[in-house]
């Protein structure tokens, strides 16, 4: 391991290894040679860097932000130029700056400038099932944990014909991308051939952007995949079986070698994570399974949690010997008091022991162990020396760790290193406006501000508070939680005031509040929205009528957004071409929607009529089904639309009573759809007929009762010789025909097309 002392040399090599032509990158689009912070955009140039002292170069060096570029379009983060132990393991740790580029969202130039990449605005990208009891949702960026992680964000509810309603997640983990959440439920929540509407809200960012919120829905079927065993191995005196999902080992048998592990106490690693799925089988009984080489597996009779069983499951895994004692890998500042190590594996909780100059001060390790990263809290003072003196805004400390081991039991060497901490001498910052709230409580209002980092009010007296109307209003601000944690945010509360809709400005003059550090905020102005919580009503009425209008009657005047017909739908499509609406009263509360008579119902059927919540009142309520549900979805209801495709002659037949017979004295007739009721000899129905045998007129006599939906009719006429032509045809009403009697059965009583002729067949 390379000593921080000699950091210089370390650097100069690495720089003339890394570096063959670094004049290039001025003539080319390669960024210039030097090193590159990708988070703040600070830059140190290759010959800046060799003027720096130990101290700052440490800093520089130890920086997981900061890239050093070659100058010809590579590049390698700054921390393995200490790593690396020679000029070959360095060059190989190089890679496209390219890469580098496109993972952090920033651009390096030529002239040796990071220029920041386009924001993107933080959503959710997409839902799914994965097994039985999990979700996962996709973001488009890397996500803030603690908000990706809270239940309380998202809601999971049955859509209907389903009466499940909500169901609630047991737990949600952020996945290492940082951009997958895994949400699990308790066993058979999800339930086949359901869909859920689901909701994410107040999610932030990794950079504490508010994703949008996310309405969308789920459609879950059931899981009827076995388990897959993806890993096997030895850790300590357990067998860790890694899977693709939720196992369940109550009818399993496990061999190993032939000989039986009991897996009676199988337990989860992290039981109830989401997304875990590894589980820690203890193998003390039978030592045999954990000794040097390679061993045999199989595992039978393993389920998953909704019963589906895999078949045999066989695999091998290799035990090796562990000689090889846990050694230092490194050290890194994380605060003006905080440092975390790594080692090379996993390790009982090391003794810490940390200096400045001659004087130890307490350090604290936060993990309790075994692990192989510790965080280590070093205290403030050591009697009456102080880790930062007046006016000191950095320490160099000397660490040494000593007594600790691995899982074999193999301790290491103690090691000294060093670490330098800087004290905060940046000034508390506004973190994102879009944060900031204002709400009411009980008779007030408060406007919420947020802060990069915990604050202390200074001064109250320079904290003022502006409503949308331009009028300053007595505050009193008090610290509370924000996205950075306690005492990150300030809660400015206006004693016995309503909340006006608009933007309230919180103006913070130099001084107001400080860090931890005692550093002043620079003068600076935050911006909150207030909008108003959005009411709902139900429609009061909606009435088909048999014309296939469709009267909508609201509980008060509404906009003209209840006229645009793209606010309605028909059987959860779009309302047929030449659709209208109209208001029909003057309190514009009524609403007369008409459907097209192009727009062809072949019978009396429920059709869904569905209002969106675009329809709004013009008090600004949102139309909607059930005002006081948590979940708001769209107004719908089955309505019945009327038939109105008028029934049709269709043929018509003489009816003779015996095969041969050359006269007849009945005509059968045939229409295209049932008919409504017709009484017997219905003197009126003679009208609507006109007979004519070789174009002579002849009159129909009577006919056979008509019974509900039939479709035919039995025509009398007089004895007529069947070998000649004749027509029989509907006469249209007019002075021929008052009314035309014959209608179909529907709602609407449509009359039959006419006028309409057809040839009498025998």
């Amino acid at each position: 391991m390379k000593k921080a002392t000699k950091v210089s040399l370390v650097a100069a090599l690495a720089v003339s290894a890394l570096t063959p032509a670094m004049a290039i990158g001025a003539e080319t689009n390669n960024a210039a040679a030097g090193f590159y912070n990708v988070d703040n955009g600070q830059v140190v140039t290759a010959d800046a860097f060799v003027l720096l002292s130990n101290t700052e170069k440490v800093n520089l060096l130890k920086n997981s932000n900061v890239y050093y570029a070659d100058g010809e379009g590579k590049v390698v983060q700054a921390t393995k130029i200490i790593d690396s132990k020679t000029d070959a393991a360095l060059v190989a740790a190089l890679f496209p700056e390219t890469e580098l580029e496109a993972d952090k969202n920033v651009t390096l130039t030529p002239e040796g400038t990071v220029v920041p990449g386009q924001s993107v605005a933080p959503k959710v990208e997409s839902v799914k099932a994965i097994n039985a009891n999990e979700v996962t949702l996709t973001f488009n960026t890397e996500m803030l944990k603690s908000a990706a992680e809270d239940v309380a964000n998202y809601t999971f509810t049955a859509v209907a014909p389903s009466a499940q309603g909500a169901i609630t997640p047991t737990d949600i983990q952020l996945q290492a991308d940082g951009k997958t959440a895994v949400v699990r439920f308790a066993n058979n929540d999800l339930v086949d051939a359901t869909k859920y509407k689901v909701e994410a809200k107040n999610i932030l960012s990794k950079d504490y952007k508010e994703v949008a919120k996310y309405e969308g829905e789920l459609t879950f079927s059931a899981d009827k995949s076995a388990p897959v065993l993806s890993d096997a191995m030895v850790s300590g005196t357990d067998l860790l079986l890694t899977f693709n999902e939720e196992v369940d080992f109550a009818s399993a048998v496990l061999k190993v070698d032939g000989k039986e592990i009991s897996l009676s106490a199988a337990a989860a690693t992290n039981s109830g994570d989401a997304g875990d799925y590894t589980y820690e089988v203890d193998a003390s009984a039978v030592t045999s399974v954990l000794s040097k080489g390679t061993h045999s597996l199989s595992l039978v009779g393993i389920k998953d949690v909704v019963g589906n069983e895999a078949g045999t499951i066989t695999k091998s895994y290799t035990v090796a010997d562990d000689v090889v004692a846990p050694t230092f890998s490194k050290i890194e500042a994380i605060d003006k008091d905080t440092f975390k190590i790594t080692f090379s594996e996993t390790v009982t909780q090391p003794t810490f022991k940390v200096l400045k100059g001659s004087t130890e001060f307490v350090a604290t390790p936060v993990e309790a162990g075994p692990a192989k990263v510790y965080t280590v809290d070093v205290a403030n003072t050591a009697g009456t020396n102080k880790l930062y003196e007046t006016n000191e805004s950095s320490v160099a400390l000397k660490v040494e760790a000593s007594n600790f081991k691995d899982n074999a039991g193999l301790f290491g060497n103690t090691f000294n290193t060093t670490v330098a901490l800087q004290r905060d001498t940046v000034a508390p910052k506004l973190l994102n406006n879009d944060l900031n709230t204002v709400a009411s409580s009980a008779l007030d209002t408060v406007v919420k501000v947020v802060f990069d980092e915990t604050i202390a009010i200074a001064d109250a007296s320079k904290i003022k508070v502006i409503d949308p109307e331009g009028i300053e209003l007595a505050n009193t601000p008090t610290l509370t939680t924000g996205p950075k944690g306690a005492n990150t945010a300030i809660n400015a509360t206006l004693t016995g005031v309503t909340p006006k809709a608009g933007t309230y400005k919180v103006v913070f003059s130099e001084g107001a509040v400080v860090d931890t550090d005692l550093n002043k905020n620079a003068a600076v102005t935050a911006n909150a929205t207030f909008k108003a919580d959005e009411t709902y009503v139900v429609p009061t009425s909606v009435t088909p009528a048999t014309d296939n209008s469709i009267t909508v009657v609201y509980p008060s005047e509404v906009t003209n957004s209840a006229l645009n017909v793209a606010n309605y739908k028909l059987d959860n499509g779009a309302l047929p071409a030449g659709t209208t609406a109209v208001f029909t009263t003057a309190d514009k509360d009524t609403v007369k929607i008409q459907l097209p008579s192009t727009f062809k119902i072949v019978d009396d059927a429920n059709y869904k009529f569905e209002i969106t919540q675009n329809v709004k009142t013009t008090a600004g309520d949102t139309v909607v089904a059930n005002a006081g549900a948590a979940t708001k979805t769209n107004y719908t209801e089955n309505i019945q639309l009327s038939d109105n495709v008028a029934p049709e002659l269709v043929s018509a037949k003489y009816v003779t009573a015996n095969t041969g017979d050359t006269t007849a004295t009945q005509i059968k007739l045939t229409f295209s759809e049932g008919l409504a009721t017709i009484a017997a000899d219905e003197a009126s129905l003679i009208n609507d007929l006109l007979l004519k045998v070789n174009g002579t007129t002849v009159a129909t006599t009577g006919n056979t009762a008509v019974t509900a939906n039939d479709k035919e009719i039995l025509v009398t006429i007089p004895s007529t010789n069947i070998n000649q032509t004749t027509t029989i045809g509907v006469v249209a009403e007019g002075t021929d025909n008052a009314a035309l009697v014959i209608t179909d059965n529907s709602t609407a009583k449509n009359k039959i097309k006419a006028p309409a002729t057809v040839t009498v067949t025998k």
